[in-house]
């Protein structure tokens, strides 16, 4: 589908972005394999990503997708409750579905951007994510500090645009704004057909 072929695309373009920050500020990011500060949290996606995360998964040799389907099993509170962290990662410390992670994942550590304001704010204002990365800076921008940011807004519009037209490639109804309803948990959950015990 063209939809999900645009989303790999955006995400490539983040993928570089990420690789950008992390040249220009390597001495101030603690971004690296094994550290799994971001993956303490159980996020929202939107129905494009989920949709690409099957695909994805669908796709994954066998062993893999038992492996997997094995750790998800594991990491889901049998209560119900959400878990306390990523089902997908790994006891090494490791995403397990890395090449197939949505956009939250690939952004964390990123300084982040609101060009039209945050929490009720009207002002354009800047996040940091991740407390391991940019310690110490004040998250206010100025003009020429080369600080490579996300710029959340333009992002999640082009994200936007892509899950409607997924929607209505799928014969789903579109929504109007971008809503991200689906949790990574659940949605991996569904994909492997695990149930809670």
């Amino acid at each position: 589908m063209a939809a999900i072929q645009d989303y790999r695309r955006l995400l490539s373009q983040l993928d570089d972005l990420f690789t950008q920050a992390i040249d220009t500020h390597r001495s101030e990011m603690e971004c690296k394999r094994g550290c799994s500060q971001c993956c303490h949290e159980d996020p929202a996606i939107a129905h494009v990503e989920a949709d690409a995360m099957a695909e994805g998964i669908a796709s994954l040799p066998s062993e893999r997708r038992a492996a997997l389907t094995q750790l998800v099993t594991a990491a889901l509170p049998a209560d119900g409750t959400p878990p306390p962290k990523c089902v997908a990662l790994g006891v090494d410390g490791a995403c397990q579905i890395y090449e197939i992670r949505p956009m939250v994942c690939r952004t964390w550590g990123l300084v982040k951007f609101y060009s039209k304001g945050w929490g009720g704010l009207r002002i354009p204002m800047y996040s940091r994510t991740c407390w391991l990365n940019f310690k110490g800076r004040p998250m206010r921008k100025t003009e020429g500090d080369g600080l490579i940011s996300f710029d959340v807004d333009t992002w999640d519009a082009a994200l936007h645009a892509i899950d409607v037209q997924n929607a209505e490639e799928r014969g789903r109804e579109a929504t109007t704004q971008l809503t991200k309803t689906l949790q990574v948990a659940a949605t991996l959950a569904g994909i492997l057909g695990v149930e809670r015990a």
